[in-house]
């Protein structure tokens, strides 16, 4: 049976149109089992976040929802900012991951665990919504992941990582992926992050391509994350900074920009650490790259330093919304039919979530084309191309 479906096409991207483009801070933090015996650190945790400033805030080591609750509202969410919004809660025991980000820039998708041992990983995926509002769907994979420590346990991370190698090439597209966390890493040779590297459809990449023996080694000083401290006090490690257990590893497609998302070169950071407090506390005497009092808030609040880094985030700009037309579209078998499409090579469907519906190549230069919908409804992106030009229209089906 035929039904007639009414579609209203608006313009949002031509060759003659510009990019319109963002920025995101991405940042990966281990909080030492917060909020453990010292639950006032959260005044260390607010003052470091207020100072980078995160769109994307990935933790572990979080101790109950509670706690997470109390991030949101007594770090994130102060000093007149109202903009954080925190992924729901999965309970994994005293060891747990949380993702935060700026509701501004972004929208949680999905949320979903890789199950293993000692603690499942987390995945979140988030939207771009001023790529959104602007009719292009950017969407990014964020992993957050704490791997067993101990310099002994490099089989247990291992197969940890296994987990999580067979999940980015089973249950992602490869795009826009952030494998974060606490890796516990004492070598770039452990079979865990050569899982990561090198193994598998998708093999993530180091951004600052800083792959060495970086345990205990001054020559990689100025990425250590671990240890921030000299003393024992509130659980944790000591002996100065003088370990590389943090990373942000990211698809090579971060790296190149082919999928709108862009690493900004020389944006990836050990924060606070300045390359001079190799074996030292990262407050003792002057660092160079923070003040004495943000490094004494991370002195505090953890025995790990945060890793971030920025990119960029490139979209197509929305012209001024103008009907092009209204166009009436019959539909049978799930299959669109469209008049007036010998000027396009190219037709590509793709839901917000970024995921591809349908494509048609019109090689032929057919005026009358057919696009199979199966059995979609909604929103969607519909991009015509030909060798000169390209456009994109968001497409409502109801």
């Amino acid at each position: 049976m035929r039904t007639i479906l009414s579609l209203l096409f608006f313009v949002l991207f031509s060759t003659q149109s510009l990019w319109a483009q963002d920025t995101a801070l991405v940042m990966s933090y281990n909080l030492l089992q917060f909020p453990g015996d010292n639950p006032e650190r959260i005044a260390d945790l607010k003052a470091i976040v207020h100072e980078v400033k995160p769109d994307v805030l990935m933790v572990c080591e979080l101790q109950t929802n509670e706690a997470s609750v109390t991030i949101l509202t007594q770090a994130l969410n102060t000093n007149g900012v109202g903009y954080y919004q925190r992924a729901p809660f999965l309970d994994n025991g005293d060891f747990n991951n949380m993702l935060y980000y700026n509701t501004k820039k972004y929208k949680l998708l999905k949320q979903d665990t890789v199950s293993g041992w000692p603690r499942f990983a987390t995945v979140y995926q988030l939207i771009h919504k001023g790529a959104l509002a602007a009719g292009d769907s950017v969407v990014s994979t964020f992993i957050m992941v704490h791997l067993k420590a101990g310099d002994t346990d490099a089989a247990a991370r291992a197969k940890m990582a296994k987990h999580i190698r067979w999940y980015i090439d089973n249950e992602t597209n490869g795009q826009n992926i952030f494998l974060a966390g606490d890796f516990n890493l004492y070598s770039p040779t452990e079979g865990a992050f050569q899982t990561f590297i090198n193994k598998g459809k998708y093999p993530l990449n180091d951004p600052i391509n800083e792959i060495g023996e970086w345990s205990n080694n001054e020559y990689y000083a100025p990425i250590h994350t671990q240890s921030t401290r000299t003393e024992y006090f509130g659980g944790g490690s000591t002996g100065g900074l003088d370990d590389r257990f943090d990373f942000i590893l990211t698809s090579k497609d971060v790296l190149d920009g082919t999928h709108s998302i862009n690493y900004l070169l020389g944006s990836y950071k050990a924060f606070g650490n300045d390359g001079n407090h190799f074996n030292q506390s990262v407050n003792f005497k002057t660092n160079e790259v923070v003040s004495a009092e943000i490094a004494d808030h991370l002195h505090e609040m953890s025995d790990h330093l945060p890793v971030i880094m920025r990119v960029v985030i490139d979209f197509t700009n929305a012209v001024a919304p103008q009907p092009l037309s209204q166009i009436t579209l019959r539909s049978y078998n799930q299959t669109l039919l469209v008049n007036g499409a010998e000027d396009w090579q190219t037709v590509e469907l793709y839901n917000l979530q970024g995921q591809q519906i349908a494509v048609l190549n019109n090689a032929g230069r057919l005026s009358n084309m057919e696009i199979p919908l199966n059995g979609f409804s909604g929103m969607v992106l519909a991009k015509f191309s030909n060798a000169q030009q390209m456009q994109v229209f968001r497409v409502l089906v109801r």
